[in-house]
């Protein structure tokens, strides 16, 4: 009913909505304390402030006294500025705003919160209130900032340090980050790689790719450690170790991929340079015995040459001629495999049989090892394998050698091969395949468990100052390793050492031994250039040449065989020249053969190669080489070979 005023009355709330409502609110109060969040509202008439019951637990305060003065005293002095400067536009602009803040306890702690309120306003328009809510996220911000600090401390490292680190994304294909230092050590942007992650790939000298491929397939289980070659674009090769982690969350999923690559150059030169004074220093311990042998093949050749003088029948003199030649192929065999050891032959990987490489260098370990040390040999692998030959020969001398040091007074040492199945059960990050081992046994002191985990490590040795590089069985890993195999140590105290290289299975099968050539060579019409400083050599050379059918220019050193390429270049089949020669060498007259006949091949002569240009252009395929000593048969063959390619 309307008052008297014409006014109606309020009408009561029904006592179960008003239940209703306050049921509503004690909900909202409680939901509220449990997120840890206080409602506040300003009277922007008064500057009151009021604190829901909550914000007092929020704040970790006991009393308030309840103006925007007593809340400004709470605020840390730096956030002051904040919290005005939200109301201010809060109020003038009508939109909702967030600030965090820092605010005191009671305790005079220090904590920090987020401050989100909203102004609302009369019908006049003007401001009558602020309302809004305050939640502690003292720890979370903690937390984000020790990721911020643990993320600078992170990018410092990361940014100063010489080894380039990398996070990749497995799933997305993409790289993450890695630090500048790539830049440096692989010669391109970070940029470019970010963009094109295929650049690291690619970048990859192309004999290395396969085995890097191969352990990348177990960089989502156990990561890998692995050294390759890169090149970078002015052509520079560098040697890199690249060790990669699995990064896994909480369930166990790999997300990440984390990795770290050191340029190792400096250090695979000095191993080199090491392991060449090893060799040298085990070559010493063989002159005595190569000497032997060579007096012995010297008598053979001085004897029958002293027969040959004689007035003999032809058979006896065909007979002396034969032992002549036997005992040069025997020497030139003796010279060729120190050579080889002492790394002055051209070497290059090939489809071998260890087995015959093993029974090849046996010799060579007796003359090493000793009297007092027995060689025993067991070879039962049918499988081929592809490797360096002159570096396998290097693997047998070393772990030679760290046999002969474990055994000082005597032993035996046994060198066994077999065949097996899966090479991937050895060794993670090789892919998997069947393998040829070859195990190599001593009955020395043996090692103990701390010896063992740092055999493989470079300078590391248990040998007195002077008495060794500790370089030997660091050089053995490398070898395997790069040869894509797998190497193991199995020893104890007192129990002798064995030592496991696994290496892959080759797909091609094993070059045929080289047959004799024919007693009657194949000749030729060809011109060839003959550069020889040897007086003795080039007069022996030219007449084979010559009674081969071939027509010969003659140069006794390279600056006259440049001159003959000059005049005559264009009339040039073949460049047959010896390597080492005073002045102008055969590397780089071959090079310069290039301008002036470059439709002639080249064919290197030598008994050892120190020339890295020479060792590159026979490896590439740009020249062919013949090993001295050579008889006139093996020259025409060559010639042959070379010429109709």
């Amino acid at each position: 009913m309307p008052t008297a005023t014409g006014i109606p009355k309020p009408t009561a709330m029904p006592v179960e909505d008003m239940a209703a409502l306050q049921a509503s609110e004690e909900r909202l109060r409680l939901a509220l304390s449990a997120a840890g969040i206080g409602l506040w509202e300003l009277d922007l008439a008064t500057n009151n402030m009021h604190l829901a019951p909550e914000c007092y637990s929020v704040l970790q305060i006991e009393t308030f006294a309840g103006n925007l003065d007593a809340f400004q005293e709470l605020v840390y002095a730096e956030d002051q500025p904040l919290i005005i400067a939200a109301l201010e536009n809060a109020i003038s602009s009508g939109a909702p705003f967030a600030v965090e803040i820092r605010l005191f306890n009671d305790k005079g702690e220090l904590r920090w919160y987020a401050n989100h309120g909203l102004a609302k306003y009369g019908e006049d328009g003007r401001a009558l209130r602020v309302i809004g809510t305050l939640q502690d996220i003292n720890e979370a911000q903690r937390s984000y900032e020790a990721t911020r600090a643990s993320e600078r401390r992170f990018r410092q490292l990361a940014e100063n340090i010489k080894e380039v680190f990398w996070l990749f994304d497995p799933h997305e294909g993409r790289m993450i980050y890695v630090s500048p230092a790539y830049e440096e050590v692989w010669g391109q942007t970070c940029q470019s790689l970010y963009e094109y992650p295929r650049t690291w790939e690619e970048a990859i000298h192309p004999d290395d790719q396969s085995r890097l491929k191969a352990a990348e397939s177990s960089r989502l289980t156990d990561g890998y450690d692995l050294e390759y070659r890169i090149v970078r674009p002015d052509g520079e090769v560098r040697w890199i170790r690249d060790r990669a982690f699995p990064v896994r969350d909480s369930d166990g999923t790999v997300y990440r991929v984390a990795g770290v690559g050191e340029d190792v150059t400096r250090r695979r030169e000095l191993e080199a340079q090491l392991s060449q004074g090893q060799r040298m220093e085990s070559i010493g311990i063989l002159a005595g015995g190569v000497a032997h042998d060579f007096n012995n093949l010297l008598t053979v050749i001085l004897s029958y040459s002293s027969l040959l003088q004689q007035d003999l029948d032809e058979e006896t003199s065909r007979e002396c001629i034969a032992e002549i030649q036997n005992a040069g192929h025997r020497a030139a065999a003796l010279t060729r495999q120190l050579l080889t050891f002492s790394r002055r032959a051209v070497v290059e990987s090939k489809v071998i049989d260890i087995n015959v490489l093993i029974i090849d260098t046996v010799r060579m370990l007796a003359r090493l090892l000793g009297e007092n040390i027995q060689i025993m040999t067991t070879l039962n692998a049918r499988r081929p394998v592809r490797i360096d030959q002159g570096q396998l020969v290097q693997v047998l001398m070393n772990l030679a050698v760290n046999a002969r040091g474990a055994m000082p007074n005597g032993g035996n040492l046994r060198i066994h091969t077999e065949d097996g199945d899966d090479i991937s059960r050895h060794s993670a990050t090789l892919k998997a395949g069947p393998f040829v081992s070859i195990i190599m046994s001593d009955t020395g002191a043996g090692m103990t468990a701390e010896t063992k985990a740092h055999a493989f490590e470079p300078f590391f040795t248990t040998k007195g100052i002077g008495e060794g590089t500790g370089m030997g069985l660091a050089v053995v890993h490398g070898i395997v390793q790069q040869s894509g195999g797998h190497i193991e140590i199995v020893s104890s105290s007192n129990h002798g050492t064995t030592f496991a290289i696994y290496l892959p299975v080759a797909e091609e099968i094993p070059a045929e031994s080289p047959k004799p050539p024919e007693r009657t060579p194949v000749k030729g019409l060809e011109t060839i250039l003959v550069v020889e400083d040897d007086e003795s050599v080039r007069r022996a050379t030219v007449r084979g040449l010559r009674w081969l059918g071939y027509a010969v220019l003659v140069a006794p050193d390279g600056e006259s065989a440049l001159k003959i390429l000059i005049e005559r270049g264009k009339d040039i089949d073949l460049l047959f020249t010896d390597v080492v020669m005073p002045g102008l060498g055969g590397g780089p007259l071959a090079e310069t053969a290039r301008q002036h006949a470059p439709q002639a091949k080249v064919i290197f002569a030598s008994g050892y190669v120190a020339d890295e240009s020479v060792r590159r252009r026979v490896s590439d395929g740009e020249a062919d080489f013949l090993q001295k000593p050579f008889t006139i048969a093996e020259m025409g063959a060559r010639m042959r070979e070379t010429l109709d390619r």
